[in-house]
């Protein structure tokens, strides 16, 4: 298959071929739809807006080649064995590739942040994912994997921005075939591995992670937040503060020592963790939240409800905190805005109202008809 014929195949994530496409689509049932006095004269029209946006697709694809030169050399990869390339040889392909993206053989940037989280294009995306097909069917050719353990990282970090975290698993286990000590791909196989639910792996990994590097903090936060979904809560703690410790300005570590504490009854120490990651990131949601937590449990809950309306701002759909908040009007014995967030809480997630109904919170609502109506 020729490189073109690959962009084709695989980079439907260019936006010149989804409006190519959509256009022939759309032509189409124009023509389908047409009246029958009109049917040659459609059927031209269609024709020659089919030819114009193929011959863009192909001017957006010969555009690419050139912004990328080196994507050409992925064509002497699907032929390697009668090209008589060595390994040396695919793994400089290969690299010099991955050179051309701009994901890079690092830590999963993990932020919580949404507006400055990293993310990598769609062209960087579809570059990886033609370079991991070819480079997987030169792996089983080899019977072990052929590539540098960066390039592997790269490509696992490819498919983790993705969402493809089964795949992501696979790359990063290479990595660590050929570089049992690289603590970044121990990492991000922790990173990985939480999204998939695996968690006592997620943490073995995490371990190994800050083995191997002390220094790495985001290891800390990554394992302080899997300990946090086990209930361990005294070790969640000193994993946050660790990281803190080795990066004072960590905001997912604040946020992190802000929950655990929260979830140890230590609340005024909770609320202290929040203001500091509210302070290093204004729009952190989950910082809002749980500082809306924090300031309901000290019976402070007119703070609470300006906590939590600044987190429905910044995340406008998140069921928790139109729940805690619900919970807060409740015990302010306001009715009516109880009803509403409560409402809107189970609108975004129909568990909220199982919830509800066990929920010492709303125990003066529990034979209210409003009340009954919005949980039956």
């Amino acid at each position: 298959m020729s490189i073109a014929e690959s962009l084709k195949t695989n980079w439907q994530v260019l936006v010149q071929a989804f409006i190519a496409v959509a256009g022939v689509i759309v032509m189409y049932c124009i023509y389908r739809k047409g009246k029958s006095e009109k049917k040659v004269k459609e059927e031209d029209k269609f024709k020659a807006n089919v030819r114009d946006r193929l011959a863009k697709l192909e001017k957006a694809i010969d555009m690419l080649t050139t912004l990328y030169p080196q994507l050409k050399s992925l064509e002497k990869l699907e032929s390697f064995d009668k090209l008589n390339l060595t390994q040396e040889d695919i793994r400089k392909i290969v690299s010099e590739v991955l050179k051309a993206t701009d994901i890079t053989p690092e830590a999963i940037d993990v932020r919580i942040e949404k507006k400055i989280k990293k993310k990598f294009s769609d062209i960087d995306k579809g570059i990886a994912t033609i370079v991991a097909q070819r480079l997987n069917e030169i792996d089983k050719q080899f019977k072990k994997p052929v590539g540098n353990a960066s390039d592997y990282l790269i490509l696992g970090n490819a498919e983790y921005a993705k969402g493809n975290y089964p795949k992501a698993i696979e790359h990063y286990e290479k990595v660590l075939g050929i570089r049992p000590d690289f603590a970044e791909a121990w990492y991000n196989k922790g990173v990985t591995l939480g999204k998939l639910g695996r968690r006592d792996e997620a943490l073995k990994a995490y371990d190994k992670a800050i083995e191997l590097k002390p220094d790495l903090a985001e290891a800390g936060v990554g394992k302080g937040a899997i300990l946090g979904v086990l209930g361990r809560f005294d070790e969640a703690l000193k994993a946050y503060d660790k990281a803190i410790e080795l990066k004072p300005d960590l905001t997912g570590a604040w946020l992190g020592k802000g929950l655990a504490l929260g979830e140890l009854g230590r609340y005024d120490e909770a609320l202290t963790a929040f203001n500091r990651a509210i302070e290093l990131q204004l729009d952190l949601a989950g910082a809002w939240g749980g500082k809306g937590l924090a300031l309901g449990k000290l019976g402070r809950y007119d703070e609470a409800l300006t906590a939590f309306n600044k987190a429905k701002e910044i995340t406008p759909d998140a069921a928790g905190t139109w729940y805690n908040s619900a919970c807060i009007y409740s015990l302010r014995g306001d009715r009516e805005n109880a009803l509403r967030d409560l409402s809107k809480a189970i609108e975004f997630d129909a568990k909220c109202k199982e919830d509800a109904k066990k929920d010492e919170d709303f125990k003066n609502l529990w034979d209210d008809e409003g009340f009954k109506k919005i949980v039956s």
